[in-house]
């Protein structure tokens, strides 16, 4: 008697341990998918904090454009100091802003045109509409730019070494 109930609750112990088995499986399981929606929740969060912050950006690179423009030497120099400050707390969260200068060969690799058109062969930079964002060293937005459409001399290809 007693060598059968012994099998008895060793079997018995055997299809409990199964069973909690499978049930911590489940468990798990529901764990990740709720962990990846949690994932999926921050980085859907996350885009549209770096837009969000694009937006003000792009507001702020305004402002300090009409300030330079306003012909007030002490407004610009403010106006250049709080863009730079943004611009330093943009970074720290990983946001960083590329500019273009007149007269910079146009590569379409970094640059657009505002329109979307495409510049013509050898056109050089004439003025910065917009700059350009990386987030965490990943190009969001290309530097925005006019070109100078009189000026298309040939840009001088970069020469291999024979």
């Amino acid at each position: 008697k007693t060598v059968a109930a012994a099998g008895q609750i060793a079997a018995r112990m055997e299809k409990e341990a199964g069973a909690f088995t499978e049930f911590m499986n489940r468990a798990d399981e529901q764990r990740l998918r709720n962990q990846e929606l949690e994932i999926e929740k921050l980085r859907r969060s996350e885009g549209e904090f770096v837009q969000v912050l694009i937006h003000v950006l792009d507001h702020v690179f305004a402002l300090w454009r009409a300030g330079v423009n306003s012909g007030q030497p002490q407004l610009a120099q403010q106006l250049t100091h709080f863009r730079a400050a943004c611009l330093d707390v943009s970074r720290r969260v990983g946001l960083a802003s590329h500019e273009a200068r007149p007269g910079d060969a146009y590569d379409p690799a970094i640059h657009r045109l505002p329109d979307g058109s495409n510049a013509p062969a050898g056109a050089r930079v004439a003025e910065l509409a917009a700059p350009g964002m990386s987030y965490q060293g990943q190009g969001v937005r290309p530097i925005l730019v006019t070109v100078d459409k009189t000026d298309t001399e040939a840009v001088p290809a970069e020469s291999s070494p024979s």
